[in-house]
């Protein structure tokens, strides 16, 4: 068998147990490296809008989980979107949004199979998260998330970095969560 990515050949039995989610309620929100940005202006605004938008996912009742994919590269912005949040009133011990130190791959896939959406740009964070059933939005740093979302029918799913706006994200959180919702139905 030929598989677009090594993760879709993990056999299912080492795959944590993911039921296909009904509602949306818990969030993974990914976040990437500086590097995939023209400048230190984007980047700034990377952090923000997430953090705006998980402020509005909070106030609609769900649950954030924000992860990272590569812990080398990835806890600074980790700490940086922490900061964001900070600065819009959220508090670190706020009960509502985790962070937990991912090591391993096993750890990655545990989160993401705790979780009933993925929103993230990391490569492997949103192939994993489409490995384990999970709705996924892509935030594309690179043409290889667009056609993997593609690949997938979810055209729709997929918004380039330079291109992320609430607005954007707003719409493809609400149409792909209405989708979950006529699924379970």
């Amino acid at each position: 068998r030929v598989f677009p990515d090594l993760a879709f050949s993990i056999p299912g039995d080492r795959l944590p147990t993911a039921n296909p989610p009904t509602a949306i309620r818990r969030i993974a929100v990914g976040v990437i490296n500086d590097r995939w940005f023209a400048d230190a202006d984007h980047y700034s605004r990377y952090l923000a809008t997430l953090a705006t938008f998980v402020q509005k996912l909070l106030s609609r009742g769900h649950t954030i989980t924000v992860i990272h994919g590569d812990g080398r590269y990835d806890l600074e912005p980790l700490k940086d979107l922490k900061g964001a949040l900070r600065q819009l009133g959220l508090a670190d011990e706020d009960p509502r949004i985790s962070s937990p130190r991912i090591t391993t791959h096993s750890e990655l896939l545990r989160q993401l199979a705790d979780v009933d959406m993925v929103i993230a740009s990391r490569y492997h964070n949103v192939v994993l998260g489409l490995v384990l059933g999970r709705p996924t939005i892509a935030l594309a740093y690179h043409f290889k998330l667009t056609v993997l979302l593609q690949d997938f029918g979810m055209n729709d799913c997929t918004i380039e970095l330079d291109e992320l706006d609430c607005v954007r994200l707003g719409h493809a959180f609400d149409a792909l969560a209405a989708r979950v919702q006529s699924a379970a139905h």
